[in-house]
């Protein structure tokens, strides 16, 4: 008997891929947290410590990456504009994710999205969540590994690009400036 896919199973996943399908998506889980959206408190799931994640909600420099921040709408405005950027991301960018991507989860006021490596079928979740005071809280992170040669710099910068492009938005890239001992571990 066949049972639905859960909306984590990788399996049913990237439709949007712009490679061909080379390797069988890893078995490797979220990190803990991962899916469950923001806690009582606010926060996102926590990085493993590897300097494979950021977070808007992590402890020192080097895994850090400051909340996106709006003005001039509404919550669900936000959101929109939130959802639109991550609809439009383009597989393959940057050279990273020509495995596709798909929603996992989306409520309100946060979703968690699943991208797949083109080569080895590797997933990283990013989760997005909109806090009471006009942020969006981001965590982006390697599900298997310790480096990610700097695929999650990547993807959140091309996602703070778009957004930033939008009105009333407000974003950052992450760089060697910002996150310098990230860069220098994933890049050498």
């Amino acid at each position: 008997m066949l049972l639905p896919l859960a909306a984590s199973d990788p399996a049913a996943a990237f439709e949007n891929r712009i490679t061909p399908k080379r390797n069988s998506p890893s078995d490797a889980q979220p990190y803990e947290g991962v899916g469950e959206g923001p806690t009582a408190d606010g926060k996102l799931a926590k990085c493993s410590g590897a300097p494979n994640c950021f977070s808007s909600f992590a402890k020192g420099k080097n895994l850090y990456y400051p909340p996106w921040q709006y003005t001039g709408k509404s919550k669900a405005e936000a959101f929109a504009d939130i959802e639109a950027v991550i609809k439009a991301y383009k597989p393959g960018q940057s050279g990273i994710d020509g495995g596709g991507f798909k929603i996992a989860k989306r409520t309100d006021n946060y979703v968690w999205v699943q991208f797949e490596s083109a080569e080895n079928a590797y997933i990283d979740d990013l989760e997005i969540a909109l806090t009471e005071d006009g942020r969006a809280a981001v965590r982006s992170g390697s599900r298997e590994g310790y480096l990610d040669f700097a695929v999650n710099a990547r993807r959140i910068n091309a996602l703070a690009k778009a957004l930033g492009e939008r009105p009333g938005w407000t974003t950052t890239q992450i760089t060697k400036a910002t996150n310098l001992a990230y860069f220098i571990k994933n890049m050498s």
